[in-house]
């Protein structure tokens, strides 16, 4: 009985490291907890192949957990700071000098619940998560499926955002997330950039 249970085991492990995403879960979990500069270069190193894209200087931090890794693009110069966890499986795209505190959440799938069947009947929906250049995610924010985080963006800890666009440069706090102000100066400079370049169309 009991070798009829370590081969059981044995077979399931054996497809479980025969694919991709496997692969990927395990060597995850064996490199989530290495510590110091060693810790991110093996994480870079041996999980950054998994990534739809990994951009350059992206640092990732011990406790990092990803599903749907092959749909996770990350731009240059990124901080996925301690105990953050990406649910990418409808699609997240990470822009370029974007930092993400300890324990985000970025979600883009979710349970579907029409009807009154059981709960653990329904199916997923799947929309995709975008955060734009120069976002700054503060610490314990939920980012929830759908959501894009325009260029410039600043979330406070703990928000929880749900709606779908914000103007960028945006200060974003609250359960549910509002804007509660503006990189005032940076906000300007963008506006202007951008009309410049409406005009030249023109």
């Amino acid at each position: 009985m009991g070798d009829a249970k370590s081969q059981s085991i044995c077979k399931q492990l054996y497809w479980e490291l025969k694919d991709d995403y496997g692969r990927f879960n395990y060597l995850s979990w064996l490199l989530r907890s290495v510590p110091g500069r060693t810790g991110f270069m093996l994480r870079r190193r041996l999980l950054g192949k998994y990534f739809s894209h990994l951009g350059e200087n992206v640092a990732i931090h011990p406790g990092v957990k990803i599903r749907g890794v092959h749909k996770l693009s990350v731009g240059d110069n990124v901080g996925l700071g301690e105990d953050i966890f990406i649910q990418a499986e409808g699609g997240v795209i990470i822009g370029n000098n974007v930092a993400l505190g300890p324990g985000v959440k970025i979600w883009s799938a979710n349970h579907k619940f029409e009807g009154l069947g059981p709960v653990n009947d329904m199916d997923y929906e799947y929309k995709k998560v975008v955060i734009e250049d120069d976002v700054w995610i503060g610490a314990n924010c939920f980012i929830m499926p759908g959501v894009t985080l325009q260029r410039g963006s600043i979330v406070s800890a703990c928000s929880v955002v749900g709606i779908k666009q914000y103007p960028p440069y945006s200060i974003i706090a609250g359960h549910p997330a509002r804007v509660i102000g503006t990189r005032y100066e940076k906000a300007k400079e963008f506006s202007a950039q951008e009309n410049s370049e409406k005009a030249k169309l023109i």
